[in-house]
């Protein structure tokens, strides 16, 4: 019960903020929501009273959870360019993952640090309130949320990334390895100052040459070799190119000032878009999806009353942010160059395998075998989903996009807490008959129905464009077709010079906006 009412107060604070952290920003966005979640934590570890207790989880800690962390996803946006994007989102979902794991971990230790001593026997902090293991875990969090405070004053800037367009005559054979032009008198003493190209470790740095080629004993040491690729970034900074702003690694950098809008005028904007209206029905037709992922009352009763008391739950639960930590910043950078959709896709048919193996087997094995293949899924498709819907929001509106659009999929959700509860009454009663695999052949039917409507309604929720689709089949000659041209062997044939320019239709619209717009001549390989 606090739970829900917990889930719908954050809910509905993220209803009533997301207009804000659109018109403050990202840092003042994260700022202001740090900041109350660290007074929230703090009242939730010195209160003894039930009336402030309820107050901080159904108003203070809600409202802060919905100002701050929901506009990482955008600071990911505009901290990213469209070329390392999908890997950065990939990079963010691992840590979340990898936090919960952690979390989990810190949990269950200070419990049993603190589970036979007494309140007596606690540590008083401020003299009055005894260290629980509940309130240690709070004070716990508490630290966290100041430390990503500091980290966000200190070091998180209002700007936004774009792709900047490197100058042409600025290549790598500027730095090659020339030989020393004869001067009309030579002389040991006099010398070129112009850097010399080495090559240290496999990788190429200009080393300043010097005037004496003996240093002496008071002479200052040679300086540290500098990379070719620090030394072009510098150059960059320092030309004046075609782009405008501050450029760093091939990317611009400027300023972002974030509009003001009212709710209103936030609300008008998101009725009056297509493409709003399209990722509302991409989400209800997704509820299913992401109904199992947060399924948390299925998976451990079925654990409990299948396979006993005494079975190793904790090393099952373990299996899925272990692959999700580890296999999605690789999936992300493997997949950035596919369609949204297709990935989105091809992840939930993996995802809805996993029951139906529980259905042909109920070994310890398939259940191994079936987190396996579902967490492969979600490291798919979920950071993709996150991916996509930020790429097709409206500028300095993401936040508003977000939550208006999860309107329909809380309330499609709803019902789901009730179903779990009807599939374990039913499948999985306490005393009495079971029948494991009829519960997750359902299971799998529901969860499967996400991909195959994604696949009928795909015309209704995909955005106008260029973009093919791909079936999963599609999608796998695809891999091995870019794999193919990647390593063709041995033999290759030299392009003519009249076909050295050609349409580049292995490139993505992304990167065909950045061929054209800075001019250059693209070949497929």
């Amino acid at each position: 019960m606090s739970y829900g009412l917990w889930a719908t107060a954050g809910f509905f604070w993220s209803l009533v903020t997301s207009w804000m952290n659109d018109n403050l920003g990202v840092r003042n966005s994260l700022l202001a929501g740090f900041s109350i979640s660290i007074a929230s934590t703090a009242l939730l570890v010195t209160t003894q009273s039930e009336v402030v207790l309820f107050a901080v989880l159904l108003f203070v800690s809600p409202l802060g959870y919905s100002i701050g962390p929901p506009m990482l996803y955008v600071g990911i946006k505009r901290y990213t360019t469209e070329a390392n994007r999908s890997f950065a989102f990939g990079l963010s979902y691992s840590a979340m993952n990898a936090a919960a794991f952690c979390s989990g971990a810190t949990v269950d230790l200070f419990n049993l640090y603190l589970k036979d001593s007494s309140a007596a026997a606690q540590q008083q902090v401020l003299g009055f309130v005894a260290l629980s293991p509940n309130r240690l875990v709070l004070l716990a969090t508490c630290l966290v949320y100041v430390l990503a405070l500091a980290t966000t004053f200190l070091f998180v800037r209002e700007i936004q990334v774009s792709s900047a367009c490197v100058p042409m005559d600025l290549e790598m054979s500027e730095f090659a390895a020339e030989p020393p032009q004869e001067s009309p008198s030579p002389s040991p003493a006099s010398s070129s100052s112009s850097p010399s190209p080495s090559i240290k470790g496999g990788e190429r740095f200009l080393v300043p040459e010097h005037s004496s080629p003996t240093p002496s004993a008071f002479q200052s040491p040679p300086p540290r070799p500098l990379p070719v690729r620090r030394y072009i970034s510098d150059r960059l900074e320092a030309a004046e190119g075609p782009c405008e702003g501050q450029t760093h690694g091939g990317a611009v950098c400027e300023e972002f000032l974030p509009s003001s809008q009212s709710l209103c005028e936030t609300a008008l904007q998101m009725g009056r878009s297509h493409t709003f209206w399209r990722y509302c029905l991409l989400s209800l037709l997704l509820v299913n999806l992401t109904w199992m992922v947060s399924s948390d009352a299925l998976e451990p009763t079925y654990l409990l009353r299948c396979f006993g008391p005494a079975f190793p739950r904790g090393m099952v639960f373990a299996i899925n942010p272990f692959v999700i930590v580890w296999l999605t910043p690789v999936l992300a950078a493997t997949t950035a160059a596919y369609p949204h959709l297709d990935m989105i896709r091809f992840g939930g048919f993996l995802t809805a395998a996993g029951p139906f193996l529980l259905a042909a087997s109920t070994s310890p094995w398939a259940l191994v075998l079936s987190e396996v293949i579902r967490s492969l899924g979600e490291a798919i498709w979920s950071p993709k989903l996150v991916d996509y819907s930020m790429s097709i929001a409206p500028q300095g509106r993401e936040a508003s996009f977000a939550s208006l659009s999860s309107v329909p999929v809380f309330v499609a959700s709803i019902p789901f807490g009730w179903l779990s509860g009807q599939l374990i009454a039913a499948y999985l009663p306490e005393d009495g008959p079971r029948d494991c695999r009829s519960l997750w052949l359902l299971v799998g039917g529901l969860v499967i129905s996400s991909p195959l409507l994604l696949t009928l309604l795909e015309p209704c929720v995909r955005e106008p464009g260029p973009v093919t689709a791909l079936s999963p089949l599609g999608l796998v000659l695809a891999a091995y077709q870019h794999l193919a041209s990647r390593y063709p062997g041995p033999v290759e044939e030299a392009l003519p010079a009249d076909e050295e320019r050609m349409a580049c239709d292995c490139l993505t619209e992304a990167e065909q906006r950045y061929e054209d717009s800075c001019d250059t001549s693209c070949v497929c390989i």
